[in-house]
């Protein structure tokens, strides 16, 4: 089915005044999201603790969106703060023994490797092992694995490259050992296809404030079933039992079960803005659907590495088969990138600079006058 990007460019409004490359830190608002948040403050005003009590059907459909989206059934979904605080979850619930040690690369986002230093005083030891010229490849995963692997944690795509490593390469290499694997996804889910199922990811952590549309301050926590029976359940709450509190508030014994699925790990009170925002998010995103999001984000993408290109410009970012996604990376032929950077905010054209690089992040909203525009900045070499 043929999507009109430009109608759906119009519901964001920041895209009438900028050209907007920073989907790779935040996703601006589209209009039915902000509306979706508004209506749920407006309802917290007027009514109090009345939404909250009826909130259930939103949340129930909101897990289900997620789990449609990632490929996984409902219960395997709990609602997190942001991405470190589902790994925090996973990273307290194994059971580390003397030893054991959790396999990451060097250069990953602060938030997937912090949670697990963490974990040290258990006796268990953190392992960064090295990246393949900025690449994580299975090989360089296969190789820093012994035999007191329990955990490899890779980012897709990596922050600070735009590199998409082969996620399904890097599971069955961790599942001949018994090794779980975590991902996060935040820089491009719901704008590139993940299914957990198919990719053998047995656990997935992300916020919601970027390619999921919503607002910072929310996340999805996915966790495999049959992993969830041998974590300990330590973040345990009122939120957190099989059997929910009736309007009764029985305190009489405190002898109940943890829910069997992942929402054993919502302790408490939800965020209702967050869930609503998210709710909506995920609506547009079906509506338009992942696979035109992606076409629409590699047809961009490639547009802006052309253009480039043309200028004398570098693609540091890896382009090639499945590796590419919206995040973009460019070596300027004269200019600083960070003075650029600067220039170009004056201008109404957003972007950042980082690794020596001008960097961009796109997704389906952007459109090639926005490219043109910011090429219009760039000096040929």
């Amino acid at each position: 089915m043929a999507i009109d990007f430009e109608q759906a460019r119009k519901l964001f409004p920041i895209t009438e005044n900028f050209a907007y490359f920073l989907a790779n830190a935040k996703s601006p608002l589209p209009k039915p999201v902000a509306d979706a948040a508004h209506e749920m403050i407006d309802q917290l005003a007027s009514l109090a603790a009345i939404p909250m009590a009826l909130s259930k059907p939103l949340i129930d459909e909101t897990r289900e969106k997620v789990a449609r989206l990632i490929g996984c059934d409902a219960d395997e979904v709990a609602f997190s703060r942001n991405t470190a605080e589902g790994v925090l979850w996973l990273a307290q619930s194994i059971p580390w023994k003397q030893g054991d040690e959790a396999l990451l690369t060097r250069r990953e986002y602060p938030s997937l490797v912090y949670p697990f230093l963490a974990q040290q005083h258990y006796g268990m030891k953190v392992v960064l092992v090295e990246q393949d010229n900025r690449r994580i490849t299975p090989e360089a995963i296969k190789k820093g694995i012994t035999d007191r692997t329990r955990l490899v944690a890779v980012s897709w795509p990596q922050f600070d490259t735009g590199q998409r490593c082969d996620l399904k390469a890097i599971s069955e290499i961790c599942h001949e050992r018994d090794i779980v694997f975590l991902v996060d996804p935040i820089q491009c889910l719901g704008s590139i296809r993940l299914n957990v199922r198919e990719m053998g990811i047995d656990c997935l952590s992300a916020g919601t404030h970027k390619a999921l549309l919503g607002l910072p301050g929310l996340g999805i926590f996915y966790c495999r079933k049959s992993l969830l029976e041998k974590l300990r359940p330590v973040h345990i709450g009122w939120g957190s039992l099989e059997k929910e509190i009736g309007n009764d508030y029985d305190t009489s014994s405190y002898d109940k079960e943890p829910a069997r699925g992942a929402r054993r790990y919502e302790e408490g009170c939800k965020d209702l803005v967050g869930i609503a925002a998210l709710n909506a998010g995920l609506s547009l995103i079906e509506e338009i659907g992942i696979d035109n999001i992606e076409r629409r984000l590699k047809e961009m993408t490639d547009y802006l590495c052309e253009q480039a290109e043309a200028k004398g410009c570098e693609i540091t970012s890896p382009r090639k088969g499945n590796e590419w996604s919206g995040i973009v990376l460019i070596r300027l032929p004269k200019q600083d990138p960070l003075d650029l950077a600067e220039e170009l905010q004056g201008q109404s054209i957003l972007a950042h600079a980082m690794r020596g690089c001008l960097i961009t992040g796109l997704n389906f909203y952007n459109n090639k006058e926005d490219v043109d525009r910011l090429m219009a900045h760039i000096e040929a070499g």
